[in-house]
Order: structure tokens, then C-alpha cells, then sequence
């Protein structure tokens, strides 16, 4: 009797071990419920009663069906789905108050810090001495532009002024550079620039000591007398003995 009742329980125990998973109908059931409601609603389907017996089958999914592990992930791909949804909806909500929000401003506003825009620097044009400057500021500033053309007497009023005149070199870049001084001289008295002038206006006057010409010295110790009748100068004079008029008339005793 022993014998049967222990064979009896080891078939049982090997029919046991022989048994393989089967699918389950509740996870059928489930995932096509599932693929249903996403495909008409999309995310709403997250938020729908319908959803809820989708997850009211996936529960009851044997744990040793062929299908509890799909059915597990199923069940945690709609908890994540959802929490998307309430992330995504929360953060739509402040958005949106902080747009119909009124703006927080003390009143009275202070007004804004206007903003500068860039001032455009017109182009300088051709380069210019400052009236004043000296000759070595006007060396540092030119470059090798100008040298030096000789002395010259400046009469600005009754007194007469030494000057030195400055002209412009035609080297490469000069001209370019100052074109304003083409065919003029720069003056400067005491070191300093007085001003520029136009070549052509420049006068040569001739020193009063050469305005006529040279006259002959008088010899010394001779005076020269004119009288009516003189020879001119130049004339032969006659020699004595030779009278070509009356002589001088003799006194008559008294």
C-alpha cells in the first residue's frame, strides 16, 4: 500500500516539473485594449476609465504565465506614460500664468538706460597743422613731409619779423596726405607755426641801398666849383698861354 501512495507522488512531482508556461488570455486581452485606446485618444488615453481595466487585466496576469514579464513592463510603461503627461501639462500651466501674469514693476517706473548707439566717425580728410605748433611737433606729426625752404622777413605791422619758410616734399604719400599745401609755404616765427600762404603771393622787395645806382665818391681834398661858362665835364681844358676871350682888364692908377 506504501508502495503505490509513494509512487503515485512521484508521478504527480514529474508531472509537475513537466509543465510549461502557458500564455495568459487576461494579458491578451489587455494589450489589445491597450493598443486601442492609444491609437483613437493618444495621450488622453492615459487619463481614460478604459485605462484603468487595462490595468485591472494586467493584474491578473499568473506569475508563471509566459507572459508576466511583458505584462509587468506594459504596466510600467503606462505608470511613465502618465507621469509624462502630468509633467508636461503642470509645466504648460506655468507657462502660461506667467504669461497672462502683469508684469511687476514699481511705479513710478524708472526710466530705462538708453541704449547708445555707435556714432559713425566721418573720415577726416586730408591732414591739417595746427596754427601754433612747433616745428619739431610739426616733424613728428608730418613724418618727412616738409623741409625747411630758407629765411624771410614777415611784415605783419610797422616792425618786421624773422620767419623761416617750411614747404611740402613731393615724396611718396604727401601729396596724398596734404594736398591742401600744394604751391604754398608754411611760416614760422619764433619756432612757431604762424600760418600758410600761397607761394605766388610772396613780394621780393629791394633794399633801399640798392634802389639807385652807386655814386661816384668825391676825391678827397679837391672841391669841385661850377660856374657860368665851365666846361663840361669831360672837356679838354686849355693850356696856359692859350685865351680864347679878353683878358682881365687891368685896374687904372689912381
Amino acid at each position: 500500500m506504501k508502495r503505490v501512495f509513494f509512487a503515485a507522488a512521484v508521478l504527480l512531482v514529474a508531472l509537475g516539473a513537466c509543465r510549461k508556461p502557458k500564455p495568459s488570455p487576461e494579458f491578451n486581452e489587455a494589450q489589445g485594449k491597450y493598443s486601442s485606446l492609444v491609437a483613437e485618444l493618444g495621450d488622453s488615453a492615459f487619463s481614460d476609465d478604459r485605462m484603468t481595466a487595462v490595468e485591472e487585466l494586467l493584474a491578473k496576469v499568473p506569475r508563471d504565465s509566459l507572459d508576466a514579464i511583458a505584462a509587468a513592463e506594459l504596466q510600467q510603461k503606462i505608470n511613465a506614460e502618465r507621469k509624462r503627461i502630468t509633467e508636461e501639462a503642470a509645466a504648460h500651466e506655468k507657462a502660461m500664468a506667467n504669461a497672462l501674469a502683469p508684469p511687476n514693476v514699481d511705479w513710478p517706473r524708472t526710466p530705462e538706460a538708453t541704449k547708445e548707439e555707435p556714432v559713425a566717425v566721418p573720415d577726416a580728410g586730408p591732414a591739417e597743422l595746427a596754427v601754433g605748433i612747433s616745428v619739431d611737433e610739426m616733424r613728428k606729426q608730418s613724418g618727412d613731409c616738409f623741409n625747411s625752404a630758407g629765411s624771410l622777413k614777415l611784415r605783419r605791422s610797422a616792425v618786421d619779423e624773422m620767419a623761416e619758410m617750411w614747404e611740402r616734399r613731393e615724396v611718396a604719400g604727401c601729396p596724398q596726405k596734404y594736398p591742401q599745401y600744394s604751391g604754398k609755404i608754411l611760416v614760422f616765427v619764433g619756432g612757431k607755426l604762424a600760418g600758410s600762404y600761397d607761394r605766388a603771393a610772396l613780394k621780393q622787395e629791394t633794399p633801399p641801398d640798392q634802389a639807385k645806382p652807386p655814386q661816384p665818391a668825391p676825391v678827397p681834398g679837391k672841391t669841385v666849383v661850377t660856374y657860368p661858362g665851365a666846361p663840361e665835364p669831360g672837356a679838354p681844358v686849355p693850356s696856359p698861354g692859350e685865351n680864347t676871350g679878353p683878358g682881365p682888364t687891368e685896374p687904372t692908377p689912381q
